[in-house]
């Protein structure tokens, strides 16, 4: 984070640990020309690969499902099924209930169906990608035993996203225009009626108002700081270059991140009483997830904020971690 008068002067802030863990299972379910169930697999794991940890930041990474023949185990470094035999759209969404503690963790599941004489053959593997073709794959999974699909037979595959917030409090000390400020980075309003849509974009919002400047301090994982500094409280949104881009992987721990960068002007979030606390949403529909951010000046054990006039510009950078 910085603050910049006039001229830029930046002092960048240590950025947390994974924010949230994400993962996922599959089920399929066989019918036959009747309806009756042929054969139910129950759920089973899925594999994120590598190139799924750059599509979760993309729109529509879900949007189809990939069925094969393929007996090779899945490995992170796949893109693409062995041998491919159907894609088949969204049928149906449903989300989970409303999150509760102590992890929070919510899920939202779709299923894609693969009518008569779709996908004939010996089902083996799965994956999911936003693409019709055989490439691109998010996640990756073997069907076993395998699942034989007859040329008058139906067959239903349900894919249930899970998503696990961060629940611990990240803390340190930065400098802020030549002064120490204790920070305490933290989730928020994770039990929010509709958490997320978690087949949409995972990472932070690049909307103006969903970055908000905070005279209180950050509230519990349930609940945000409680009353906005200056003007509403919302900002110009400054992208940072990796969120118009791929995001940065680091494939090795099986984790990504991206950073996104929020700005307010000369004229934003100017308050006699300074600002405390600084929180950004997440980039999904209809909800209003995402973590926040208090800061405590070390001179004075804490008493005060960050002193934000006509005179300075505030930039900060917020960076969404996610792991499998």
């Amino acid at each position: 984070m910085y603050i910049r008068k006039f001229r830029e002067l930046q002092n960048l802030i240590p950025l947390p640990a994974p924010i949230m863990k994400v993962g996922g299972e599959f089920r399929c379910v066989l019918m036959n020309s009747m309806g009756g169930v042929v054969r139910d697999t129950g759920w089973f794991s899925n594999l994120l690969t590598n190139v799924g940890l750059t599509n979760l930041s993309t729109q529509n990474w879900h949007s189809q499902l990939h069925i094969g023949q393929g007996s090779s185990a899945p490995a992170f470094t796949d893109s693409a099924l062995q041998t491919w035999l159907a894609y088949g759209n969204v049928n149906t969404t449903a989300e989970g209930p409303v999150p509760v503690g102590p992890n929070y963790e919510w899920y939202e599941t779709r299923s894609y169906r693969f009518n008569a004489g779709v996908g004939t053959g010996t089902v083996r593997e799965l994956g999911l990608s936003h693409l019709t073709t055989n490439s691109s794959m998010t996640v990756r999974s073997a069907v076993s035993p395998a699942v034989p699909k007859a040329v008058d037979q139906v067959l239903d595959v349900y894919y249930r996203f899970k998503i696990w917030p961060s629940l611990a409090d990240v803390v340190g000390t930065i400098a802020i225009a030549g002064e120490d400020f204790n920070y305490t980075l933290r989730a928020m309003e994770l039990d929010y009626t509709s958490y997320m849509r978690t087949f949409d974009l995972i990472r932070f919002t690049t909307s103006g108002s969903g970055a908000n400047c905070w005279q209180d301090n950050i509230g519990s994982v349930t609940s945000a700081p409680a009353v906005a500094t200056g003007s509403g409280g919302t900002s110009n949104a400054e992208t940072h270059p990796v969120v118009t881009s791929a995001p940065t992987i680091n494939i090795p721990a099986g984790s990504a991140y991206i950073d996104t960068t929020y700005k307010w002007a000369l004229d934003e979030a100017n308050s006699p009483g300074g600002v405390r606390s600084i929180s950004t949403r997440m980039m999904t529909v209809g909800t209003l997830k995402g973590v926040q951010c208090q800061f405590n000046r070390v001179s004075d054990a804490g008493v005060g904020k960050i002193m934000k006039d006509n005179t300075k510009e505030i930039s900060i950078t917020f960076r969404m971690n996610y792991a499998r």
